[in-house]
């Protein structure tokens, strides 16, 4: 814990994926660097929410709060960040990480197929959806 309040600490921009922020003492990590930004993926709401809306000096917002699933924003970040390559080389990984999340999780193999399944044809439909020409 000591080594992630010190990250934080030093954080130009905060990024929570998938979590209420519930759980302390970890939820105090969004917040230990005032003037860092902090952006919020959940579908559900927060107590952290209104920190998303702090700005900077020059009176400019610093974070963002997105109501959505993580992959959808993910996919969209990567688009951002990678060239064409390197971001189909990713999302062609993807079913690695899932597989290799998955085997660290608890369940019996039958549940794990089908939420596998599930999961990718979820994960298909989203990517038609995303439309990664989001400013924030």
């Amino acid at each position: 814990m000591e080594r992630a309040e010190e990250n934080a600490v030093k954080a130009d921009l905060v990024i929570s994926l998938g979590t209420t922020m519930a759980v302390t003492p970890a939820n105090g990590l969004v917040t230990k660097n005032k003037s860092a930004g902090l952006v919020i993926c959940n579908r559900q709401k927060t107590d952290f929410d209104s920190v998303c809306d702090r700005r900077n000096k020059d009176n400019q917002k610093t974070g963002a709060r997105v109501y959505t699933d993580c992959d959808v924003l993910m996919k969209c970040v990567m688009s951002l960040l990678l060239n064409t390559n390197d971001l189909i080389k990713w999302e062609g990984e993807r079913n690695v990480r899932i597989v290799r999340y998955d085997a660290q999780r608890k369940g019996s193999g039958s549940k794990q197929g089908i939420r596998k399944s599930l999961v990718k044809q979820w994960y298909q439909r989203r990517v038609r959806e995303c439309n990664c020409n989001v400013t924030i």
